[in-house]
């Protein structure tokens, strides 16, 4: 399944971020990558055949700027590499903020997947 190739994906770019699903976790370790589906739309083509299409959002959670611009870095040229296989059709966000109650950096990569 696509979620796995992600989060096999994912580790090998930045071993040491933990990959969680969906929600960053009360006991967290940084640097995390969260990934999360949003947007799941199914359409119908005119030859009767069913396409899924969504969006997939990934958080990059980190203790320094520095090191959320880095990570991303990596991530964002590893996720558009996925055009090439059909599964990303392209990216359509990134902003990167401060979480001031947690004291940690926030990087929100958003992509639209096909097919997925």
């Amino acid at each position: 399944m696509i979620d796995q190739l992600f989060i096999t994906s994912l580790r090998k770019i930045s071993p040491s971020a933990m990959v969680y699903t969906l929600v960053l976790p009360e006991n967290y370790t940084l640097p995390a990558i969260v990934y999360h589906r949003t947007n799941i739309q199914q359409s119908r083509l005119h030859d009767g055949t069913s396409v899924s299409n969504s969006s997939i959002r990934l958080d990059i959670w980190t203790t320094t700027y520095a090191e959320a611009v880095q990570i991303s870095g990596i991530v964002r040229p590893m996720m558009l590499q996925w055009q090439t296989l059909g599964q990303i059709s392209r990216m359509d966000s990134e902003n990167t903020t401060f979480e001031p109650g947690l004291n940690i950096f926030r990087t929100s990569l958003t992509f639209q997947l096909q097919g997925g």
